[in-house]
Formats: C-alpha cells, sequence, structure tokens
C-alpha cells in the first residue's frame, strides 16, 4: 500500500508538471503560456570533474602553500656537549616555540584555501543554478534529477537490506486484521502474513505460546467469522463514526466469542462437538494482537498531536501536574468532552 502511494504521487506530479511545461511551450495563440527557448550556447557547459579541478588550480594558484622549512642542520655532538643543562632548556624551548608557530601558520593558511576553495564551489553551484533549463526536454530531465533521487531514497530503506524494511514488511503482514481481506486467502497466504509480523518482538514473546503461533492455531476460527463480512474496510472512513473500524470489528467480535460461548451448545468451530472447548478463548487473540498492532503508528504524527494538545492545555506553572489529572484532561479533550 505504502509502495503504491509513492509511485502514484510521483507520477502524478511528474504528469502534472509536464502538462505545465507543454502549456508553457505553446504558443499564445494555441492557447499556451508563448514560452520560447533562445539560442542554445555552442559550447557545452563544463561537467563537475573539470569545474572542480578549474577551482583547484585557482584556489592553489591565489592561495600557495608555505614553503617548507629547511631541515635544521642540528647542533654538533660536541656543542651539546658543552651546553648547560638551562642553555638546552633554553635552546629546546626555542625550537618548541618556533614549531607551533610554524603549525599555526600553516593551519591559517590551509584554512584560508578550503574556505576559498568551498566558496568558489559554492558560486559554481549558484551560477549553475542560475541557467534553467532551455527546452521542454531539458526541463522534464530537470524534474526528474530532482524526484528520482528522492524516490531512490525512500525504495533503498524500504527495500530488502534497507534500515526499514522489517516496519514496512510488518504493515504488510498486519493487512490480515481487516476480514474482508482476510476472507479472501488460503491458509499459506495467511501464514505467510502472520510471520511478516513477527518482526514485531511482543508477537514472538512466550516462545511456543506466542501471538505468531496462537493467530496461526486460530485462523480457521478467524477465517469463518471474516467470511461472513459483507462490508468492506476502505482508507476512506469518513463515514466511519469512530474512524476506526477493522479495531471496532475485533472487539465485537471478541465480545461475540464470550456470548457464544455461553449460548451455544456446541462449538461451532470445530468437530468436538463440547461447547466448553477452547476455540472461543483461543480465538480473542485477534483482538488482542490487533489491539497491539494499531500501537505501531506510521509516523510520529499522532504522538505530535497528543503533546500539541498538552503545551496547550498546560503551561509552566502546571509543571508538576498529577499524570492521572494530565490523563484525564487529554482524554476529555479529544473525546471533544465527552466523557
Amino acid at each position: 500500500m505504502h509502495l503504491t502511494y509513492y509511485h502514484n504521487l510521483t507520477f502524478h506530479i511528474y504528469i502534472f508538471i509536464n502538462k505545465f511545461i507543454e502549456w508553457g511551450t505553446r504558443s499564445i495563440d494555441e492557447g499556451g503560456g508563448g514560452y520560447t527557448a533562445p539560442a542554445l550556447p555552442t559550447a557545452a557547459p563544463p561537467t563537475p570533474r573539470v569545474t572542480v579541478a578549474q577551482i583547484n588550480r585557482q584556489v592553489n594558484a591565489a592561495h600557495p602553500r608555505r614553503p617548507a622549512r629547511a631541515a635544521s642542520s642540528g647542533v654538533s655532538a660536541a656543542t651539546r656537549a658543552l651546553e648547560s643543562a638551562q642553555q638546552t632548556r633554553r635552546r629546546e624551548e626555542q625550537e618548541a616555540q618556533a614549531a607551533a608557530a610554524e603549525a599555526a601558520a600553516n593551519a591559517q593558511v590551509e584554512a584560508e584555501r578550503e574556505a576559498a576553495r568551498v566558496a568558489a564551489l559554492e558560486q559554481a553551484l549558484w551560477d549553475e543554478g542560475d541557467r534553467p533549463p532551455l527546452t521542454p526536454e531539458a526541463w522534464r530531465a530537470e524534474v526528474m534529477t530532482g524526484l528520482l533521487p528522492a524516490i531512490e531514497y525512500i525504495m533503498d530503506r524500504i527495500s530488502e537490506g534497507g534500515d526499514r524494511h522489517d516496519a514496512m514488511q510488518f504493515y504488510f503482514g498486519a493487512r490480515i486484521f481487516d476480514p474482508s481481506y482476510a476472507k479472501t486467502l488460503n491458509r499459506a497466504q495467511a501464514f505467510a502474513l502472520i510471520d511478516k509480523m513477527s518482526v514485531y518482538p511482543i508477537f514472538n514473546k512466550d516462545g511456543d505460546n506466542s501471538i505468531i503461533n496462537r493467530l496461526k492455531k486460530t485462523w480457521p476460527t478467524y477465517y469463518k467469522n471474516a467470511s461472513e463480512v459483507k462490508a468492506k474496510f476502505g482508507n476512506d472512513m469518513r463515514d466511519d463514526k469512530d474512524k476506526a473500524g477493522i479495531s471496532t470489528w475485533h472487539y465485537r467480535m471478541s465480545l461475540r466469542l464470550d456470548s457464544e460461548l455461553n449460548d451455544d451448545m456446541q462449538c461451532r468451530y470445530c468437530t468436538s462437538g463440547n461447547r466448553h472447548c477452547s476455540c472461543y478463548n483461543d480465538a480473542k487473540v485477534w483482538w488482542e494482537a490487533c489491539e497491539m498492532a494499531a500501537l505501531v503508528l506510521p509516523s510520529s504524527g499522532t504522538s505530535e498531536r497528543v503533546f500539541s494538545m498538552l503545551s496547550n492545555m498546560f503551561g509552566d506553572k502546571q509543571a508538576s501536574l498529577l499524570s492521572d489529572a494530565l490523563k484525564l484532561g487529554l482524554m476529555l479533550a479529544f473525546n471533544k468532552r465527552e466523557a
């Protein structure tokens, strides 16, 4: 779903810009913008490698490096032998001061060279950016040059081997909580989606009794109930009063399992014929897992909205307010004061 969103967004941006370019390059008589490309330069612009090399030569000429100090001839062993301890100490101090001054001077020169080089590169980039594309083809290339790195960056992170690949796999697996989608899956497909959610550590807790294993064990029960769903849970929830249709369905199904356990004479999910089998209670793991999956947010938007509400409601003088009061205030504000 996320990959499709990015692809569609990029496609629509490109189509919009392409249409704008086509309109701008049509004549005014044809209802366009009347843009006319000026004469193309006779010489091709220098490549970045040539530009950098040229800048380095200019900087080296304007800021030559300090000549290396001539190697000291040194002091003869006989002269050193005649020095007093005080003379030796004074000579060593003078040599250390000279070496420090030389190092500081060299560092200053290198800093000036680097500053001049950076300034020249920035100016070169500015000059290059000040020359807009001259043809529709060049404009399209310019647009794609700006868009593709962003798309490639996202794809590299969410593709296999990327640092967000596991998180993306979790969201792929979480689609199984949509009963209108789950009823279209076979057992192998369902187990594959459940395994994708194993990157969530709490789903692998307790070994054989982990949520992952319990979801697989109760898949037939969930599939039977999901098959009875007639509605289709989509991304457009404008007609959904509580904005959480899938979570609401799992919660109500958990309550229904309690009712069925009390009312059924025999289990409707297995062939044991025993109304006190574990099918009803085991199937509640889907509501438990759905609650936990809903806490894994694809962005920090929700938490940031909570902090925004918190800062709007409470000032600095209420920084020591008890957590219970903060929680109650936020819950009332979030639910529009509907206790």
